[in-house]
């Protein structure tokens, strides 16, 4: 091959490089955005959903964002969490919350079933259930929640047997369930004997 043709050969090369290299930065920034516009609308669908999962139960539910500035004392997190990570942290099902309270009887009682929307929430940290109709049926719903922190079963028709399965299933979960509820009683009614007695 004579000198020209090298050259030649050589420019063509360093051409193919700089095109292949030119074609996957593109295709990278190309694949961002998309996941990008993805990310963003599975956070602006997850809010979504779970106002129209909760409200016919007078249930409320809060963002991960909103949580951290409370937890925080106003700092936030930043826009691009905000945007693109942030997902459902905790929801309330109980009676007692505002939206249940304004809407007293308009609302759809909360019972095992109801439970079943709970899969949508994977990111979900902590479930108030106070005071609703669940029983042993829901377990399995609540045991799904693999990353649930805090879960209040006070009220409930959860049985002992129930509290205990839930515990084996959630090992890192605070469960205030029936048992702390009868503890609590039981060293109430302690405390009163002992005054009664001195």
């Amino acid at each position: 091959m004579t000198r020209p043709n090298q050259a030649i050969a050589q420019n063509r090369f360093k051409f193919s490089l700089r095109s292949v290299f030119a074609a996957v930065t593109a295709l990278s920034i190309l694949l961002g955005i998309v996941t990008a516009v993805y990310r963003w609308q599975v956070v602006k669908w997850q809010e979504r959903q779970a106002q129209a999962d909760l409200h016919p139960y007078g249930g409320v539910f809060s963002m991960a964002s909103a949580l951290y500035n409370i937890r925080t004392g106003g700092q936030s997190k930043s826009w691009f969490f905000v945007t693109f990570l942030n997902h459902v942290e905790a929801v309330d099902l109980s009676p007692h919350n505002w939206s249940a309270m304004e809407r007293r009887g308009k609302t759809l009682a909360v019972d095992d079933e109801a439970l079943a929307m709970l899969y949508r929430f994977r990111e979900l940290r902590s479930l108030d259930l106070r005071d609703t109709q669940i029983t042993d049926g829901a377990v399995p719903y609540l045991a799904a929640l693999k990353r649930l922190e805090k879960l209040d079963i006070r009220g409930t028709r959860i049985t002992d047997y129930g509290f205990q399965q839930l515990r084996a299933a959630l090992p890192n979960c605070e469960i205030t369930g029936p048992s702390q509820r009868r503890s609590c009683a039981i060293r109430r009614v302690q405390r009163g004997i002992g005054k009664a007695v001195s």
